[in-house]
């Protein structure tokens, strides 16, 4: 095998360097938007001093999560939000859900692959330019599929007695007909509502 010239190492080393740039890009917007999120719910930016507070900032936890672009570390803001009785509650991100692992979008690849009849060792291995050098679990992806197993049964087992739908039968046979001195089969198809 030749070795690659100085120009092709020279355009593989800029494709690393775009992609580690954009990577990085990325996760900073995400947690420019994760604290974005905290100063939302609290009604003033970080040390801001206003009467309509509603709360206060309580540090960060160091999360680590599956992304489009791999394995991103974030620091998730914590906070104590106040409640109309008085009470206070700890801050729940919308856009990075407590005890989450893994985004959405990596969930549903992962579930496309399944669902295109991949085991998990065929999941891990498809979604390995997805997630770089590190692969998801057995675990993890069984739990995912496990899931979409309990939301399917759900849906199977619903109670559709109330429910009115219309019912549209379709069938076809081929019929032989005699054409310009030649027999030749012609479909014939039915709908019937």
């Amino acid at each position: 095998m030749p070795k690659p010239t100085t120009v092709e190492s020279e355009v593989a080393r800029f494709r690393r360097d775009i992609d580690q740039t954009l990577r990085e890009r990325i996760r900073q917007a995400i947690q420019v938007v994760l604290d974005e999120e905290l100063s939302e719910a609290l009604g003033c930016d970080r040390h801001g001093r206003t009467a309509s507070r509603l709360g206060y900032r309580n540090g960060s936890v160091e999360r680590e999560v599956t992304t489009e672009t791999g394995h991103q570390r974030f620091r998730v803001p914590r906070g104590r939000i106040d409640q109309d009785d008085g009470t206070r509650t700890e801050f729940r991100s919308q856009i990075l859900p407590r005890y989450s692992r893994r985004t959405r979008r990596v969930d549903e690849a992962i579930l496309g692959v399944y669902l295109a009849g991949g085991n998990s060792r065929r999941i891990r291995k498809a979604l390995s330019p997805l997630l770089g050098e590190r692969n998801l679990s057995k675990n993890s992806i069984s739990r995912v599929v496990g899931r979409l197993k309990a939301l399917f049964a759900g849906w199977n087992g619903r109670d559709l007695s109330s429910e009115s739908y219309k019912i549209l039968f379709l069938d076809g046979f081929h019929l032989k007909v005699r054409m310009a001195r030649h027999v030749v089969s012609v479909p014939v198809l039915a709908a019937w509502v």
